[in-house]
């Protein structure tokens, strides 16, 4: 499953951030048709740093341009929007999904067939967590720190060792930290080359 936050504070900016959306739902359709076993997309508005007209935008755009809601739901919660809002969304994957791949709508154009089989084959060779290191992030990323703009999760592994957490500044890496701790290495990171 793929999780996607979508929100702004300003009702001005809903109706750009809406086409935006739409255009990544049409885009992670196309990578479903070409991977079958991505099923399912969730849109996050975290309604407590929203304007609280964007939930309500994107089910009425999505309707509108006949977006499957079986194959992409919009969902709204609320808490901080990369820690509690991201946490309800997996525990809500945990009934019926093993893994997600948090994807910024900035990186969606990294997330292709290719970039769902290299991440599925390190989830086979043990990753609890892997990163892809794009753009701006890619140092970071390349230094083991994991980031949500392109971060898949086993979501069992995830929510044993208590999920994300801003207490340490960065939700992340406490998550990355007490998975390496339970499971020893276990978080793999991916070069662009690898998912294109």
């Amino acid at each position: 499953c793929i999780l996607v936050r979508v929100y702004t504070p300003k009702a001005e900016e809903v109706p750009d951030r809406v086409e935006r959306a739409l255009g990544h739902a049409r885009h992670i359709l196309e990578v479903m048709n070409e991977f079958p076993a991505l099923k399912r997309a969730i849109f996050l508005v975290p309604s407590d740093h929203d304007c609280k007209e964007t939930l309500l935008a994107l089910r009425t755009r999505f309707a509108h341009e006949a977006i499957s809601i079986s194959k992409i739901t919009v969902l709204s919660f609320p808490g901080h929007h990369s820690c509690e809002v991201l946490n309800r969304g997996l525990t809500e994957l945990s009934y019926d999904t093993s893994h997600a791949l948090i994807v910024s709508g900035k990186m969606i154009s990294y997330l292709t067939r290719a970039a769902l089989l290299s991440i599925d084959q390190a989830f086979e060779r043990g990753a609890k967590v892997v990163g892809v290191a794009a753009d701006e992030l890619r140092d970071i990323v390349l230094a083991g720190r994991i980031q949500n703009t392109f971060a898949g999760w086993d979501i069992k592994a995830f929510l044993e060792v208590g999920g994300f957490d801003s207490s340490t500044g960065v939700e992340e890496i406490a998550p990355s930290v007490r998975l390496i701790q339970k499971y020893g290495p276990c978080v793999a990171v991916l070069l662009p080359s690898e998912v294109s």
